[in-house]
């Protein structure tokens, strides 16, 4: 594809900037550059939507929303809606906390792995746990054996199941937070879970093959035409009334009009 076909996305002042602190901010996340890109075109993506739902941007509900949109209107594939989960859960767990926190320009280095915060984000959209909750979450609170989570529920626990999908992920997880951790019973996620370096990660897992900025931005530049195709839908739908009741009223009108001519026919 030539550079003058290659895929583009329209981009506001705002969404800009915040690509800039995508960029920025990456390195001291271990994020290398391309996925950074990657995720800054996502996180665009997932922000839009937002935007045209009227949701709000920092709910569980809105990603879950958005991740059932990206398969079922936009059909996305499972690894590009894979990979859109990763970009949003690094906007919303590392970035934005890190723009709360006025630490844009001096940021400590969390650097968790992108299957961590993967893992993370399954767990708020797919078990019966909320953000407080899993952060939470320490390695004494999971047994593998029966595969279930212990879950500190205000001033009770209860037990959640871990579901089959999530039970290696979560099982690779537990072995690097325990090479790293240097107390008992560490956090599994946030910035006071064990840190872990990308160069420290298995081949396979520090060098991801998926990491085309092309191709991601023209996934995502068909999400925000399905975008628009679904808020220029919902226009129409709300111009409808009027006419659906113009069409009403002349339905309602014609059998009327049928029944007098046969009770005239029937008094001829």
């Amino acid at each position: 594809m030539a550079d003058s076909e290659k895929p583009t996305i329209n981009v506001r002042n705002e969404e800009v900037e915040l690509l800039d602190t995508i960029r920025r901010l990456a390195p001291r996340f271990n994020v290398p550059r391309e996925r950074a890109e990657i995720y800054g075109v996502w996180t665009i993506c997932y922000r839009r939507f937002c935007e045209n739902q009227d949701r709000p941007v920092v709910w569980m509900d809105s990603v879950s929303a958005f991740m059932d949109f990206l398969g079922t209107q936009a059909r996305l594939s499972d690894a590009e809606r894979n990979q859109a989960l990763d970009a949003v859960m690094f906007y919303l767990t590392d970035i934005r906390h890190a723009e709360d926190q006025g630490e844009i320009e001096d940021v400590e280095s969390f650097p968790r792995p992108t299957s961590a915060r993967s893992l993370f984000a399954h767990l708020l959209l797919r078990c019966e746990i909320d953000v407080r909750q899993a952060l939470q979450l320490r390695v004494d609170d999971v047994d593998m054996e029966s595969a279930t989570l212990r879950v500190q529920d205000d001033n009770d626990t209860r037990v959640v199941q871990l579901l089959p999908s999530l039970r290696a992920g979560m099982r690779a997880h537990m072995k690097r937070i325990a090479a790293h951790a240097e107390a008992d019973n560490p956090l599994l996620f946030g910035p006071d879970a064990p840190t872990v370096s990308v160069s420290t990660l298995p081949q396979e897992e520090a060098e991801r093959p998926d990491d085309d900025v092309e191709h991601a931005t023209e996934a995502a530049t068909r999400v925000m035409k399905t975008l628009m195709n679904t808020a220029a839908k919902t226009y129409e739908q709300e111009e409808d009334p009027e006419q659906q009741d113009d069409q009403e009223s002349e339905s309602d009108a014609t059998p009327s009009s049928g029944n007098d001519t046969r009770e005239s026919d029937n008094a001829a």
